[in-house]
């Protein structure tokens, strides 16, 4: 079997996040990932508000994979390395949350960097 890198867009477009909401839930179907060979979900982050402060946390599958404070209200890049036996095939999840401050917290460009079997 042949193990190639894909990517797969969650969302390419800006979303906001409140603390108390129910966060943002993103789906997305994968081909067979390759086991042992990791993954790295990337997305684009800033604070909106003039609060000094907000914290989130990101979910993939419903296992918490980062807890991150955002102090800039320029946008940022983040990653963050995955196990493979993090992802499925089929239909994946990643879930952001605000989780401390009253800032408005926006989201960008999701994207998940993977090895799958072909």
């Amino acid at each position: 079997m042949t193990t190639v890198a894909d990517f797969a867009f969650f969302n390419d477009e800006r979303f906001t996040l409140l603390h108390g909401s129910a966060g943002k839930v993103l789906t997305r179907e994968l081909e067979t990932p390759a086991g042992g060979e990791g993954a790295v979900l990337t997305w684009n982050v800033r604070r909106e508000t003039d609060e000094p402060i907000v914290s989130y946390e990101v979910k993939v599958n419903k296992k918490v994979i980062a807890n991150h404070f955002v102090i800039s209200p320029e946008w940022t890049a983040v990653q963050e390395v995955l196990h493979t036996s993090d992802l499925k095939k089929d239909v994946n999840e990643v879930m952001f949350t605000v989780t401390l401050g009253t800032a408005r917290l926006a989201i960008a460009d999701v994207i998940l960097w993977y090895r799958k079997n072909i």
